[in-house]
């Protein structure tokens, strides 16, 4: 490594200087340079140390000054002399402009005025001229280029005018492709081309030059070296570029006086100096120590052409030197003391260079280098090497080694070094024989051992002999079977372990030293003679005397190694004998070996088989009498469940008078003046909006905190998301001690769903708020590129926790009851986790235990737990019980009650969880636990565990009270598998639930006039609409208009299509909006049309930027109507061209397969909303030729198809919106101040997507999760209470009836808390009267002073109306509905008749548009429809709509509606829940539709026969009604079936009992 090295050069006065009368201000001395500040008020001196420092600023006399040939002598004969070792070299001078750069590189045609470039390649040649050896040739070649306005051009190529690109090659780096390499073998050459580069540089003058270089010129040589090396024939090459750089002047705009061009040509030239100054300091800052360089450090080269082509030169395998040129009159002072700064910091630099040659030929030069160097250190120790053998013969007559610098022999190393030496000379030929011989080797081996593993002829691997019997192995692996051979030669083959000299060498427990031997005699044959004590069986028997083998005799020897005797003579005679077909394999050897010695497998199989059918039998039998009993016992349950269903039913209906009394007896009447009435009346109407207020302003002050990480997360790529979430402590959900809170009963936490590591933690407030300062630390450190490393613990990261290797499955409780009694009990209970959904079921039975009780399962030791009465605990839960005092349970107080609880099996609804594991506790004992050992899953789901607990009790009056009441929690844990995290216990972050699931289409693309819009506060949902969104992309015709582009709609999705466009032509993108009118929707104008993103896939991956976004011209919008329809259209067109985009994929044809996709996005202006709403689409197309002319097969297509080409109105692409309409809240005119947070401004906000922190329906749904769980937890006690019963029932004690009324007492409450609640609910619904109003505030108050309300969110739902007075059924087709929200506005009476609106004047443009410049001929512009409502009254919200691919009906039917003149026949298409109309069977385009979730079905017999036609029913939405007619009978059940199921089903019911009336009548008469 070495560091650039750097001189500084200054020059003497020009013209300029000596008329302005400048003075000089550097002094140097040896190495130093010294800069004085002449300025008033800034006096001093600063020094700088170079490596060079030439004084040419007095005259030629002067014995300090530094000529032309010093600066070459100091500087260029050590870079030529580096080039000719093999190194890349380069030499750049910087400084301001006319500080004498371009002298010091190229100097003048005079003699002793030559600059570097020429002096260093005059020496070059004068070099290669001198050069004696004739082993070595040398190449030159010659690049001149300049970089001007970061354009590259070639200076040695006039021809090649065009910029030239740069590219970068993974092995060479960054290169100039297309860049002119010429041959030159002369200085005469070279001195030439330079003089015709120089001619073509860009030069101009300015205030301080004359002849200032505009540009950036590169002078390059390429030196090759090529050496032959005649001992190892090889020929070595060394490549040596050498960059000779002439810089442009650094320059400021106020002291040269640049303008236009020149202004230009200076801002480009600064910016690749200003490049080059940050490349220099970020390396200067590795190469000094003062900051570690990490992964994420960026050093800008490919920020300017100069540093990408220079790369290798700063910092990289280079040697490297740098001339600054700087000017010593004072008026230059800032810019000299610029460039002394700017040189100080590029000696710190620091490159590495190597010598660039062939790697193998510079190891062989090494290699030759160091056994050289040896033989001449054992020469001087007196010892001689053979150059035949190597060996090493002594002369001094002494044999002490000699050692090497580390230690090593010197006679060792230098036979290794020449062992190295010699295997890289050899060629590839003496490689293969190398090879062929060592495989020769190999098989002479193998051959001696008696194994045939080789190939002989064509056959390849393992051959069978002629003539010579042998041994072949068989093996339980069928691939390994027949693998290995074994010759058994003329005369003795000996068997045995490999440390005796055997034959055949066999290793095991059962083989002997010498174990067998194998006669062959040609004649008599293979004869095997066994060892003694050698285990040998021959065809399963076992073998200890002399026994002459046969062609396929299977030989076992010891009990491992199996062979089968081949003897190719024998079998050539026993051809023609008809042999069995079982193959002889090993299974074959094993199994005759078992059946000669007496095991057979067959029988043993059969008996196992039958013994197991016998098993099954017994199983299924007692199996089916299991299920017999459990039947019979559930039928007993329905009918005492019935039983009891009807006596609480009495009992509600009793309850209301019984709450009556008992308020008669509580409270007193209030006898009111109207003045105190109203004022309660206010007094709880304030009381009833603000529940749950104190909730929501935790979490509207809190919402910024929540944006704040949620953007940081995203920003730092954390995968880490935050949101709220309410927690109340319940026996199902209790709340960590981390976060409870005593003061309040709910509790505002955070959920943090840890997507990375699939884990979910809970965090509180504080804790969020102390972990975001760190955030915004670390966050602020990544601004400033100081990110943390990647190995970095996740333990000192504020995103995340630690996360447990378990996870809480769900919690069950067991009721102890029976142990009053004492009783055991066996019962199943359900496992619900904390938003009350049920995750499986476990299987738990209480015993009391006798000490002659069998123990079957796994037990533990026994537990002592104590029940004290004085308990804190024990106090509180008596204060609050409501059993009977009455009720004494049959256990003595003060004597032993021991039991024990044993857990038989748990069955999981998800598959996910393993090693499953439960804790179970007293609630009185919270910090004592009793737990069983992880079990892991079987396939069937369920956890056999068979684990018991035993438990020992003092009997105490808290022991009873707690078993009669309290119950034992079981908290289940298991090992999250599949490590996901589930998205019921983290909900989504949606204020209301949609029923229509949105699309997966792409966010708005943002709107450069408009910016950022930030939602704004909005209040209950009024009204919603259905869009019906055509869009039409136009071009040029030859007659000199815009006509729709095709659009191919074959095998497209509903709502989708591929337009087909004309490269090179004008185009405009029309949009048309189609909705039924409303009072409410004013469409204003279109505030911008944006088109961006545009790519060739789906998916849009990147981040959006102002080249990706382009804002088209708009034309007026004006409003359309059709004749006989009051359906609104609100249309507009933009201009588009595209090719302001500068995409190739828009630019080009689309190649085939190949799909182009844009995204746009229309910001509307609504004239009673406070902000524009956008409509996004994304669209897609083809690029074509100009002359596309549609193909035969898409004409014949299209013409059949009834969707011609030419068909305007059908080369569209639809798209289906919902708007909802909200009013406006003002913070100003809201009663109570209060700041929500969710609405500011966070830094990263815009990366979210539109995520906003949840509230209203997160304290909606945490009420409705709190009733589940109640609603649950009664559940699972009741279950308790009727299981014992039934056992009490059967054990005959005399208690039963206290239990049963216990257990009445226990329903009867609940029901009455139901009938409480609904009566609260329907006090809504009463008439507004003066006497009912004073009897309800009443009513309220004292509920008020008894309980809080329960629910008073809950939303009444309307009844349908009666079918059975006029033969009229009606239903409405409902969906959830939102929370606080109206399904819908009833449709005004007052709403402008479109039909009868006059035409609109809009401007002189919009005057010269007539009804013959509309699609349809039965279109015509109408004006807009007047408002009613405030200015600014709604917050308009648009969302796409996802078109289900499910088609419910399609067919031809009759409508009518309220506007038309008549019935017209229609295709409808019935896509849940939407109903499309279209025009014809093959109409590709929505014309309009109806939602279903907003409509009413209605039908009629009265109505038909009063229209006098059959098979009709009315759809009735919000807007206007429509009257469909079927063509047949069927076809009206099946269309009304696909619309409505559940009336289609209610008229077939009437019909079909109206049809067994009319015949039964007959026979009566």
């Amino acid at each position: 490594m070495s560091s650039v090295k750097v001189a500084v050069r200054v020059r003497p006065f020009n013209s300029r200087e000596l008329l302005k009368k400048s003075r000089c201000i550097i002094q140097m001395q040896d190495k130093i340079t010294a800069i004085e500040d002449l300025r008033i008020g800034h006096e001093g001196t600063k020094t700088f140390t170079f490596d060079y420092s030439y004084w040419s600023h007095g005259c030629a006399n002067d014995p300090n000054f530094s000529t032309q040939k010093r600066v070459y002598e100091d500087i260029g004969v050590e870079m030529l002399q580096h080039a000719f070792e093999g190194y890349n070299v380069c030499i750049f001078a910087y400084g301001q402009t006319g500080a004498g750069k371009s002298y010091t590189m190229m100097g003048k045609d005079k003699e002793g005025e030559k600059g570097i470039i020429p002096q260093l390649c005059e020496d070059l040649f004068m070099r290669l001229t001198s050069e004696s050896d004739k082993d070595v040739k040398y190449n030159v070649e010659v690049s001149y280029m300049e970089i001007y306005c970061e354009r590259v051009r070639d200076l040695l190529n006039p021809k090649n005018k065009q910029n030239l690109r740069v590219r970068e090659h993974p092995l060479l780096g960054p290169y100039v492709e297309d860049l002119s390499k010429i041959v030159v073998t002369s200085f005469g050459d070279v001195n030439n081309l330079i003089d015709e580069g120089n001619k073509s540089r860009t030069v101009a003058a300015t205030n301080m030059n004359e002849t200032s270089s505009r540009s950036h010129a590169v002078f390059t040589l390429i030196l090759t070296q090529s050496r032959y090396d005649q001992q190892s024939g090889m020929t070595g090459e060394k490549v040596s570029k050498i960059s000779l750089v002439d810089l442009a002047g650094s320059e400021r705009a106020e002291s040269t006086g640049a303008q236009g061009t020149r202004l230009k040509e200076g801002a480009n030239i600064n910016k690749s100096l200003t490049t080059l100054g940050k490349v220099i300091s970020a390396l200067a800052e590795l190469s000094s120590g003062q900051k570690k360089k990490r992964k994420g450090d960026y050093i800008p080269y490919r920020d300017s052409v100069l540093t990408w082509l220079l790369r290798e030169n700063l910092g990289g395998n280079s040697k490297t030197a740098m001339i600054a040129a700087i000017s010593p009159a004072d008026i230059n002072f800032d810019e000299t003391l610029s460039t002394l700064r700017y040189a100080d910091r590029a000696k710190q630099i620091v490159c590495k260079a190597v010598v660039n040659e062939d790697p193998n030929a510079k190891l062989i030069r090494e290699l030759k280098e160091e056994v050289q160097r040896l033989k001449d250190l054992l020469k001087a120790e007196g010892i001689q090497v053979d150059r035949v053998t190597g060996l090493p013969t002594t002369t001094k007559g002494r044999t002490a080694s000699v050692t090497v610098d580390n230690g090593e022999d010197a006679i060792e190393r230098l036979q290794m070094s020449e062992k190295l030496m010699a295997e890289l000379n050899e060629t590839w030929e003496e490689k293969l024989q190398k090879a062929d011989t060592i495989k020769k080797e190999r098989e002479a081996v193998l051959s001696e051992m008696g194994l045939a593993s080789v190939q002989s002829g064509e056959t390849v691997g393992v051959f069978s002999p002629k003539k010579t019997p042998h041994l072949v192995n068989l093996n339980e692996d069928p691939f390994m079977s027949e693998c290995l051979l074994y010759y058994l030669k003329v005369g003795e083959t000996k068997v045995g372990r490999p440390s005796i000299s055997n034959g055949i060498q066999l290793s095991g427990n059962h083989i002997l030293d010498y174990h067998c031997s194998f006669f062959n005699n040609n004649e008599s044959g293979v004869t095997l003679v066994p060892a003694v004590g050698a285990l040998i069986y021959i065809n399963g028997r076992e073998v200890t005397e002399e026994v002459t083998l046969k062609t396929g005799s299977r030989v076992i020897l010891g009990k491992n190694h199996v062979f089968r005797f081949n003897s190719p003579s024998e079998a050539r005679r026993e051809r023609e004998t008809p042999s069995s077909d079982m193959p002889v394999d090993w299974s074959f050897a094993q199994n005759e070996l078992l059946e000669k010695q007496g095991v057979d497998l067959k029988c043993e199989m059969e008996a196992r088989l039958k013994e197991l059918e016998d098993e099954f039998k017994k199983a299924r039998e007692k199996n089916d009498l299991e299920l017999e009993r459990q039947r019979k016992h559930y039928e007993t349950k329905i009918v005492e469940l019935q039983e009891q269903m009807e006596r609480q039913s009495m009992v509600s209906s009793m309850f209301s008078s019984i709450v009556q009394d008992e308020d008669e007896d509580t409270f007193e009447e209030c006898n009111w003046t109207e003045r105190e009435f109203q004022l309660a009346s206010w007094a709880f109407s304030k009381w009833k909006s603000y529940q749950f207020t104190s909730l929501r302003d935790s979490l509207w002050s809190n919402a910024v905190y929540l944006k704040e990480a949620n953007a940081i997360s995203v920003e730092l790529r954390k995968n880490v998301e935050f949101q709220f979430r309410l927690m109340t402590d319940t026996l199902y959900s209790p709340v960590p001690n981390d976060i409870d809170d005593k003061r309040v009963k709910t509790i505002v936490a955070v959920s943090v769903n840890d997507k990375k590591n699939g884990a979910t933690h809970l965090w509180s407030l504080p804790k969020l708020c102390h972990r975001l300062e760190i955030m915004k630390d670390m966050y602020d450190s990544f601004s400033d590129g100081n990110l943390l490393e990647d190995s970095e613990s996740i333990r000192d990261d504020p995103f995340y926790d630690r996360f447990p290797w378990f996870t809480l499955i769900g919690r069950s409780f067991l009721y102890l009851t029976n142990l009053s009694y004492p009783l055991s009990l066996t019962q199943s209970l359900a496992i619900i986790d904390e938003l009350g959904k049920v995750n499986g079921y476990m299987l738990i039975s209480v015993e009391i235990v006798n000490d002659d009780t069998p123990s079957n399962s796994m037990q533990s030791g026994v537990a002592k737990v104590t029940f004290e009465d004085n308990d804190e605990y024990f106090q509180k839960v008596a204060s609050t019980s409501t059993e009977n005092e009455n009720n004494i349970a049959t256990v003595e107080i003060g004597s032993l009650l021991k039991f024990k609880i044993s857990v038989k099996e748990i069955t999981c609804s998800s598959d996910q969880f393993n090693d499953v594991f439960c804790e179970f506790r007293f609630l009185n004992r919270k910090n004592e636990a009793f737990s069983t050992e992880p079990v892991q899953r079987s396939q069937t789901g369920r956890i056999t565990f068979e684990h018991a607990q035993n438990f020992s009790v003092t009997v105490t009056k808290a022991f009873i009270n707690y078993v009669k009441s309290q119950p034992i929690a079981f908290e289940i844990f298991g090992h999250n598998e599949k490590n996901t995290v589930q998205e019921a216990s983290i909900p989504r972050n949606l204020e209301v639930e949609v029923h229509l699931p949105s699309t997966n289409s792409s966010k708005p693309v943002p709107s450069p006039k408009l910016g950022y819009l930030s939602p704004l506060q909005a209040g209950d949902i009024c009204q919603k609409l259905d869009l019906l969104v055509w869009f039409e992309i136009e071009e040029l015709a030859n007659n000199g208009e815009y006509i729709p582009v095709h659009v191919d709609h074959h095998g497209a999705a509903p709502g989708s299509g591929v337009y087909l466009l004309r490269q090179g032509l004008q185009r405009r993108i029309a949009i048309t909006v189609h909705h039924d009118p409303g009072n409410e929707i004013v469409w204003r104008e279109v505030h911008e049309l944006v088109v961006g993103r545009i790519r060739n896939t789906p998916e849009w991956t990147e981040n959006d930027c102002e080249s990706t976004i382009l804002s088209l011209s708009l034309l007026p919008a004006r409003y359309i109507q059709k004749s006989g329809d009051n359906t609104m259209l609100f249309r507009f067109e933009a201009a588009w061209d595209s090719s302001l985009h500068d995409s190739p994929l828009l630019n080009r044809i689309t190649p085939h397969g190949e799909k182009v996709y844009v995204t746009i996005s229309a910001y509307y202006g609504l004239e009673n909303c406070a902000q524009p709403v956008c409509i996004t689409k994304d669209l897609c197309m083809i690029i074509c030729s100009r002359d596309l002319t549609t193909s035969t097969s898409r004409s014949l297509r299209m013409l059949f198809s009834g969707s011609g080409f030419g068909k305007r109105d059908s080369n569209r692409v639809t798209g289906v919106y919902e708007m909802a309409l909200k009013k406006f809240t003002d913070s100003e005119d809201s009663q109570r101040k209060i700041f929500d947070t969710s609405s500011m401004y966070v830094r990263g906000e815009e990366n979210l997507g539109g995520w906003r922190p949840r509230s209203d329906s997160l304290i909606f749904e945490h009420q409705n999760c709190l009733e589940k769980l109640e609603k649950l937890e009664f559940v699972e006690k009741n279950k308790h209470l009727l299981l014992f019963k039934e056992i009490i029932k059967n054990s005959g004690l005399s208690e039963f009836k206290i239990m049963e009324n216990g257990i009445a007492t226990l329903d009867t409450q609940y029901f009455a808390e139901e009938c409480r609640i609904s009566k609260t609910e329907s006090a809504d619904n009463l008439n507004t009267t003066l006497a009912q109003e004073k009897e309800l505030i009443t009513r309220y108050l004292k509920l008020m002073q008894k309980c809080p309300i329960a629910n008073p969110y809950k939303t009444n739902i309307s009844e349908d109306g009666d079918y059975g007075n006029n033969e009229s059924f009606s239903l409405h087709c409902t969906h959830r509905p939102y929370l606080s929200v109206p399904s819908g506005l009833p449709r005004s009476s007052s709403a402008p008749d479109v039909r009868n609106m006059r035409s609109l004047s809009m401007g002189t443009k919009a005057k010269s548009l007539s009804s013959e410049n509309l699609n349809s001929p039965e279109e015509r512009l109408v004006s807009p429809p007047s408002f009613i409502g405030g200015q600014n009254s709604y917050v308009a919200e648009i969302d796409e709509v996802r078109i289900s691919n499910i088609v419910a009906r399609k067919g031809w039917a009759n409508i009518l509606h309220e506007k038309a003149y008549g019935w017209q026949k229609k295709w409808v298409v019935v896509r849940r829940p939407y109903v499309f109309i279209h025009n014809a069977e093959k109409d590709p385009i929505e014309r309009s539709l109806i939602n279903l979730a907003t409509a009413h079905v209605e039908y009629s017999e009265e109505s038909q026969a009063l229209l006098r036609v059959q098979n009709t029913f009315s759809i009735i939405t919000p807007q206007k009604g429509f009257l469909f007619q079927t063509l047949s009978d069927k076809d009206f059940y099946d269309w009304l079936y696909a619309i409505n199921p559940l009336l289609a089903g209610q008229i077939r019911s009437k019909l079909s009992r109206r049809r067994t009336q009319t015949v039964k009548t007959p026979e009566l008469t």
